[in-house]
C-alpha cells in the first residue's frame, strides 16, 4: 500500500492585489489568465485586510500568488483558507477551482486537477465585499447579504484568514 504524502505548503506572506471597482476582470476573465492584471497591483501580505493597503475601499479586488510545489505532490491538493470577507472565488493556473460566501468560516477548494507538482503555480482570488449597509456597491447579483454584527461593526475586507495548500 503506498502511504500518501501529507505536505502543507503555507500561501501566508507576499502576494498582490489589484482594485478592480469596476469588475472589469470578470469580463476580461482575469481569473483564466496569467497576471500581470492590465491595472495597477499593489503589494499586500495574507493574511491582513486590505483595508490596511486601500482604506474605505467597498467593491471587488483580485489577489496573486506565486508558488512552487514539490514534484512528488500528492495524490489530492486541497486549498484551505482560514476566511475571506465577503464573496470568493478561485482559479489556480487559469482553471476555476471554486467560489465561498461567507465572510467568517474557513473553507477549501480541491486543487487536484489545476495543480502543477515541480513547476511554479499561480493562484488568482477575487474578493467581493459589501458595503457596511449589508448591500454590495458594485455587484447587484449579492443584493442583501446576510452578515449579522456590520450594523455596528464594520466589515473588513480581503484575505484575513491563513491559506495552505
Amino acid at each position: 500500500m503506498k502511504k500518501a504524502l501529507n505536505t502543507v505548503i503555507s500561501l501566508d506572506g507576499a502576494w498582490t492585489l489589484t482594485p478592480d471597482p469596476e469588475l472589469r476582470g470578470v469580463e476580461e476573465r482575469w481569473g483564466e489568465r496569467v497576471p500581470p492584471f492590465p491595472a495597477k497591483s499593489l503589494a499586500v501580505s495574507v493574511p491582513s485586510v486590505w483595508e490596511r493597503f486601500l482604506p474605505g475601499f467597498h467593491s471587488s479586488a483580485w489577489y496573486q500568488a506565486e508558488f512552487e510545489v514539490p514534484k512528488k505532490f500528492g495524490p489530492r491538493a486541497v486549498l484551505k483558507i482560514g476566511a475571506a470577507h465577503y464573496r470568493a472565488a478561485g482559479w489556480l493556473n487559469g482553471r476555476h477551482i471554486g467560489v465561498h460566501e461567507g465572510g467568517y468560516t474557513p473553507f477549501e477548494w480541491d486543487a487536484t486537477a489545476a495543480i502543477q507538482p515541480g513547476v511554479r503555480n499561480m493562484l488568482v482570488i477575487l474578493v467581493t465585499h459589501p458595503a457596511a449597509s449589508g448591500t454590495l456597491v458594485t455587484d447587484p447579483e449579492m443584493g442583501r447579504l446576510p452578515l449579522s454584527k456590520e450594523t455596528w461593526y464594520y466589515p473588513n475586507a480581503g484575505i484575513w484568514g491563513h491559506v495552505e495548500l
